[in-house]
C-alpha cells in the first residue's frame, strides 16, 4: 500500500488508523509479506511489532537464526 500524496494530518495518524493492530499482509516486500508481522502499537519514536516464529526461521537449536532477525530488523525499519 502507497501512502497517499495528499494525506490530512501526519503520515504517523495514517500508520495508527491503517496498520496498527492489525496483520501487515501488503508490505511493498514479498519476505516482510512472508514474516506476517503485526503493528502493536505506534507512537512518535516507538514501534512495537509481533510475528510468529515459523519453523524455517531457526537455527538447529530452535532458536530464531541470526540471519532472519536481521531480515526482521531490516523489515521493520523499512516498513512502511
Amino acid at each position: 500500500m502507497e501512502l497517499p500524496k495528499n494525506t490530512q494530518g501526519s503520515i504517523l495518524q495514517f500508520i495508527k488508523d491503517n496498520f496498527e493492530g492489525k496483520l501487515v499482509k501488503e508490505s511493498r516486500s514479498h519476505a516482510g509479506n512472508w514474516l506476517g508481522f503485526t503493528l502493536e502499537k505506534i507512537d512518535r519514536g516507538y514501534a512495537e511489532f509481533t510475528l510468529p516464529i515459523k519453523k524455517e526461521m531457526t537455527n538447529p537449536y530452535g532458536n530464531i537464526h541470526g540471519g532472519m532477525m536481521a531480515c526482521v530488523m531490516d523489515e521493520i525499519i523499512g516498513w512502511p
